[in-house]
């Protein structure tokens, strides 16, 4: 049964703008795109969204479809497609692993035993970071001999890496998309890589160098231009698009079934700004935190995400502050695996703050020409 606008608990003048501009039901609100409804109302884009979100809480509506229409960047087929995708999860193959996470259509979810969920768990190929220091920390698998498995990222978790400029964040995420992309025999997973670009720091030619040195390391006779072209590059704007983007990734996944990994560089490039809306930032946040579940969920990838960090204050006193992952506490409770990356003395390390299911440790690693590798492998340099 639809409800009147007038049923929803909003602000007076709130309902009184929407009955000015003919609104009876809240169907006809959230139907609407953000920039629609500005036209209507003669509001700010920003404003309409905010309504428009507001009137889907009250009106008890699961689905955010306003984020994406706002950015017009999905039409109806393809949003149909990304609530079934979220409705009903698909088995996703990729080489030899078959990875499923039911869920039904009513939102309640399959069962699985416990023992199922460790077959599961194994038989999900990591994604190597080029350090096999790094790739142990991150995923050191008890009953399993360095033979049977591929240690690294792990698929179906959120991986954050927060750390100063110059400690090497952007090149671990090069790396990781291009050894998703190599085959599995030559220590990859065969599969394809969705690179998201906050910050324009994305540079085609380095990439093109991680991916030679890979090449040529494991003896493998495919070329740059076949890695390269397993990589989905998307640049976003602002905190809209990306939103929106992350909104449709499971859909884009569904449309290209072996993209292993979705790495965002970085999380919160277009969101420090917002601090002074605190409120705001947090809903927000909230919708990308549910994105982002959403894609481990459904699509079993690996989302890897870059963070940068600010001072947090101690003892009352700028001077006893220490660096900490941005975005506040509550988006701390979303990666899976928390790391930040230092330099000290000239020595890079990557050490786990936080996770739910890997024990505290610390790694050294280098960045060198070919890219992230153990110490002791070629000359190390900047980020």
């Amino acid at each position: 049964m639809e409800r009147s606008i007038e049923s929803l608990p909003l602000s007076a003048s709130h309902i009184k703008l929407l009955h000015r501009a003919g609104f009876v039901y809240a169907n006809d609100v959230t139907q609407l795109s953000a920039v629609d409804l500005a036209d209507e109302l003669k509001v700010s884009r920003i404003d309409a969204l905010d309504l428009i979100r507001s009137v889907k809480a009250c009106n008890n509506t699961v689905t955010d479809t306003a984020i994406v229409q706002s950015a017009g960047k999905i039409g109806e087929a393809e949003r149909a497609s990304a609530k079934n995708t979220i409705a009903s999860a698909k088995v996703i193959t990729l080489d030899t692993t078959s990875v499923a996470f039911p869920v039904s259509r009513t939102g309640i979810g399959n069962s699985l035993t416990a023992y199922q969920v460790l077959l599961n768990e194994r038989r999900r190929i990591c994604i190597s970071t080029g350090s096999f220091e790094l790739d142990h920390l991150l995923c050191p698998r008890a009953g399993a001999s360095d033979d049977d498995v591929q240690m690294g990222v792990q698929r179906g978790a959120i991986t954050e890496f927060s750390g100063a400029p110059g400690c090497g964040k952007t090149q671990l995420c090069m790396q990781l998309a291009v050894n998703a992309c190599l085959k599995a025999e030559f220590g990859g997973v065969g599969g394809e890589a969705v690179y998201i670009d906050t910050e324009g720091s994305f540079v085609v030619d380095r990439i093109a160098e991680i991916a030679l040195a890979a090449l040529v390391e494991t003896g493998s006779e495919d070329s740059v231009s076949s890695v390269l072209s397993a990589i989905h590059y998307f640049r976003v704007q602002n905190h809209l698009e990306q939103l929106a983007l992350l909104y449709q990734i499971p859909s884009f996944i569904e449309a290209h079934p072996k993209v292993c990994v979705v790495v965002i560089d970085s999380i919160a490039f277009h969101f420090r700004g917002k601090a002074n809306d605190i409120g705001s930032r947090t809903r927000l946040l909230h919708q990308m935190a549910q994105s982002l579940t959403m894609i481990t969920l459904c699509n079993t990838s690996a989302v890897v995400v870059v963070n940068q960090t600010t001072t947090k204050i101690q003892h009352g006193s700028a001077s006893h502050g220490k660096l900490v992952p941005a975005l506040g506490e509550n988006w701390g409770h979303v990666p899976t695996h928390r790391l930040v990356l230092s330099v000290k003395n000239g020595s890079r390390f990557a050490t786990i703050i936080k996770s739910s299911s890997l024990p505290e440790g610390q790694v050294e690693y280098i960045l060198c020409d070919a890219g992230v590798r153990d110490p002791g492998y070629g000359l190390d340099m900047g980020d």
